[in-house]
């Protein structure tokens, strides 16, 4: 039996929400939500399914503090057990006859291979954000706040120090606009934004605008008070960032001999998944059996390079694994296209003419279902 495990087995008493200073490992160690101990029970599966000349090091990276760590760590353990569940034997970071370079894995069933490059799609966004930690520690002062069933809306929040600003007069005032709003005019999960009703803070070190989300809820079970920030739902750039990550790994390699997947993740809890949705609707469209040609969206050009035989676009975190939403896009004009029978997920498929057809042998949700 593995002496390394990656959760260890222990009582949980923290129901609080995940504080932005704190690495998602921890936050899923420290947790006794029933939705996170489940999270913990599928990772801790996952994981002791790894060769264990491995399992150090994808426990490195797990518990490293650095976002992208966690992120790129955890969708290779997901790719790894799927991948398995697909009935393939699976060796990572394998060799190349002609480079030192190693794809993150090789998949080998019956006969036939594939390599599979993958990566994580990443904003660069927080850069341009002044004082950005600063930013987050603000943040996090106000989610401790308890401000009864009003969450917050936060539309606008600058900090001009380099250390955290004493909150004590925003907190006073943002506590006494609260009791001055008449509850009673109001549903469960509004949105209060009228001129009267959004609160307004200015000093000479904070600049802050609020609205307020009202969630009335069984309050034992804890609740984040920011419910909202303004540099939560920042998707402009997926499109033109997926692009990139593709391009980036194309020619990786040079000429493969082999079929060649690469898998792009895009891990943000914050965006739902309809916006994803909608980003890819030239796709989506052919869910409702409509045919279109020229997407639109670069994806297909992309792919249309005789090196890669398909591309997985993802949206999968530690809270959707079990039904992550994907988008699988396969070349058939590729030196080595996959076949349905090797690589058998609900998939995207072009031909000549560049008209998108969907064929749905299984989808990603039911592979993870199978043992």
């Amino acid at each position: 039996m593995s002496s390394v495990t990656l959760f260890d087995e222990r009582e949980r008493q923290s129901n609080d929400f995940k504080r932005d200073d704190e690495s998602e490992f921890s936050f899923l160690d420290r947790s006794d939500r029933p939705k996170v101990a489940e999270i913990r029970s599928t990772l801790n599966y996952w994981f002791s399914l790894l060769p264990e000349e491995k399992k150090n090091n994808f426990k490195s990276r797990l518990k490293a503090k650095p976002k992208h760590n966690f992120l790129g760590a955890f969708y290779e353990l997901f790719l790894f057990q799927l991948f398995v569940r697909m009935g393939f034997d699976v060796v990572i970071e394998p060799k190349l006859e002609k480079s030192d370079k190693t794809p993150d894995f090789l998949l080998t069933k019956s006969k036939d291979t594939i390599f599979v490059e993958a990566t994580t799609n990443e904003y660069s966004f927080t850069s341009d954000i002044p004082n950005f930690t600063i930013r987050q520690q603000v943040t996090s002062e106000l989610d401790k706040l308890d401000l009864g069933d009003f969450r917050l809306l936060i539309y606008d929040l600058k900090v001009s120090v380099n250390q955290t600003p004493s909150m004590n007069a925003l907190k006073k005032e943002l506590l006494e606009h609260c009791k001055k709003i008449d509850l009673t005019k109001h549903s469960n999960h509004s949105i209060l934004d009228s001129t009267d009703e959004r609160f307004c803070y200015e000093d000479k070190i904070l600049h802050f605008s609020t609205a307020f989300f009202i969630e009335k809820e069984n309050k034992s079970q804890g609740k984040r008070t920011v419910f909202g920030d303004s540099f939560d739902f920042v998707i402009d750039r997926t499109i033109e960032n997926i692009n990139k990550s593709i391009g980036n790994k194309k020619s990786k390699y040079g000429k493969l001999n082999k079929p060649y997947i690469i898998c792009v993740n895009f891990p943000y809890e914050n965006v739902h998944e309809d916006q994803i949705s909608l980003l890819m609707r030239s796709l989506d469209m052919h869910k409702q059996g409509i045919y279109c040609k020229s997407p639109g969206l670069s994806m297909l050009e992309n792919i249309i390079n005789h090196s890669v035989s398909a591309v997985l676009i993802s949206f999968v975190t530690p809270c959707n694994i079990h039904a992550p939403q994907y988008w699988f896009i396969k070349n058939p004009q590729a030196d080595f296209p996959i076949g349905t029978q090797l690589f058998m997920l609900d998939s995207y498929e072009h031909d000549k003419d560049n008209f998108v057809f969907k064929i749905a042998p299984t989808t990603i949700s039911e592979v993870l279902r199978n043992p």
